[in-house]
């Protein structure tokens, strides 16, 4: 079995939430039906993660776009994403090294 990647899981369903237009508890929760045998911290992560960002994705882009070489509206979807997801968890998640992240 393929392990899981956490992160790899939000950027999914950001994809779903700020590209598609899918509402955000909705894709949440059928994402942690599916996950359910993830542990509980790694479900609150993913949570927290996903939430995070959707809540805050107006003030990341903005961040992004101070030192973007391309505005985050004209970047690929999967590419502002992943950026979106990988700047929250460095300017919002204090306990994430930074290493980490990238």
């Amino acid at each position: 079995m393929r392990q899981v990647n956490s992160r790899e899981i939000v950027l999914d369903m950001l994809l779903e939430i700020l590209e598609e237009g899918k509402f955000s508890h909705t894709v949440l929760n059928q994402t942690l039906n599916k996950y359910q045998h993830l542990e509980k911290q790694e479900r609150a992560f993913i949570s927290r993660l996903c939430i995070g960002t959707v809540k805050r994705y107006l003030t990341l882009d903005y961040r992004i776009n101070t030192v973007a070489s391309l505005p985050v509206k004209k970047m690929k979807p999967l590419i502002r994403n992943l950026l979106r997801l990988s700047a929250y968890q460095i300017l919002y998640m204090n306990q994430i090294p930074v290493s980490a992240v990238c």
